[in-house]
């Protein structure tokens, strides 16, 4: 029943990643993936570490590495996280007047891999602002805390954070954008433009559909930055400079 089970699913995983060539934006599908894996790792909400994995190889099958690098990170840090918890409890029972006396869970994070979220301020119940300064005041855990809704109401996620995944997408693109100009450059040293424009969009294809003005941007930020020329007799050809 597992095999039938793993073979069933490793299928829908496959269904699943086809149907992707059918999306333009493949990053930024790619992203929101990044959001929701982060939070079924760090929440342990995954259904099964395998499949996750699955997934992660398809998808670096069909459409690159530059796809897949930062969740295949995510991954290796909580199976390290996880056999760095399981070695800190051996040596707690090897070690019990060391023991704190609460189960201890510590997660290292690679940055660089993982999504960031807004940081917020502490935001105290109007009830406790007046009372003393928060040196005095302990706080401690409920445990007999009941609730007496029987249906509780889970928020959307907020549109902030939608547009901070655009936002980061398109950052991304335009450095994606930048690589394959100077790829391009770096191999032909001269190009029409045109040529350029139609190479750079062969070049990110598999990934995303990048915008001609785009391309266009970019390639103006570059000969700002001078990493490219244009050729003082005729404009539309380019010239990179080592």
């Amino acid at each position: 029943m597992k095999t039938k089970d793993s073979s069933y699913g490793d299928i829908t995983l496959s269904q699943a990643v086809k149907l992707l060539a059918y999306i333009d934006d493949k990053d930024l599908f790619a992203e929101f993936h990044r959001k929701k894996l982060a939070r079924r790792l760090l929440f342990d909400r995954s259904a099964n570490d395998d499949h996750e994995r699955s997934m992660l190889t398809k998808l670096k099958q069909q459409f690159g590495w530059q796809v897949t690098w930062k969740m295949e990170g995510m991954v290796t840090d909580m199976t390290l996280a996880r056999e760095i918890q399981s070695s800190f409890q051996e040596y707690l029972k090897s070690n019990r007047q060391e023991n704190p006396g609460i189960d201890v869970s510590v997660t290292v994070l690679t940055t660089g891999f993982w999504p960031r979220y807004k940081s917020h301020d502490l935001d105290l119940p109007s009830e406790l602002i007046p009372k003393p300064s928060p040196e005095r005041i302990a706080f401690e855990f409920n445990s007999e805390f009941t609730e007496k809704m029987k249906r509780i109401k889970i928020p959307p996620p907020p549109v902030d954070e939608r547009r901070k995944v655009i936002q980061d997408v398109d950052k991304d693109r335009e450095h994606a954008i930048d690589a394959a100009i100077i790829r391009i450059m770096k191999s032909r040293k001269v190009v029409v433009n045109q040529q350029l424009v139609v190479e750079c969009m062969e070049h990110l294809k598999h990934v995303f559909k990048p915008d001609i003005k785009a391309i266009k941007k970019r390639i103006e930020a570059l000969i700002t930055r001078e990493y490219l020329e244009r050729d003082q007799k005729n404009p539309s050809i380019f010239r990179y400079l080592a």
